[in-house]
């Protein structure tokens, strides 16, 4: 009893291969090709946003010592301004940042307080809600 058990289970065993060795061996494959869901579509390049400049930059001495506003137009795009500010002839890695949310205006304005008596270089680039950036305006 116990024989004819195992040769049966042995019997079941060898015919359960055979069908699974005869169904893998078709090359032709059930899914068609351009609908295989392993594959991805090569993802499209979209272009490069153009986020236009800040303009009227401008920075301006005021009454108290070691300071100067800086102000600009936003373009319509952007929805902040990183702004940096160097010593001229300092190293540029020197240079502080600041990252100016937009008001609901589109007028900026940030007021800085410097160090050191000079002549500083002043850059700005706009950014819109993509993280796109303009081209730098410096004055």
């Amino acid at each position: 009893m116990y024989i004819k058990r195992n040769i049966t289970q042995i019997i079941a065993l060898f015919i359960t291969a055979a069908c699974l060795s005869s169904a893998c061996k078709g090359t032709e494959s059930p899914i068609p090709e351009e609908k295989k869901p392993d594959e991805k579509e090569p993802k499209k390049e979209e272009p490069a946003a153009i986020v236009p400049p800040v303009t009227n930059l401008k920075a301006e001495k005021t009454e108290k010592a070691n300071e100067l506003h800086i102000t600009w137009t936003y373009p319509d795009e952007a929805v902040s301004t990183e702004i940096t500010y160097v010593l001229e002839g300092a190293d540029p890695s020197d240079a502080v940042k600041k990252n100016i949310m937009r008001p609901t205006g589109d007028n900026g304005l940030l007021a800085i307080y410097v160090l050191q008596h000079g002549k500083y270089i002043i850059s700005a680039v706009a950014v819109d809600k993509k993280g796109n950036r303009s081209e730098k305006v410096t004055t």
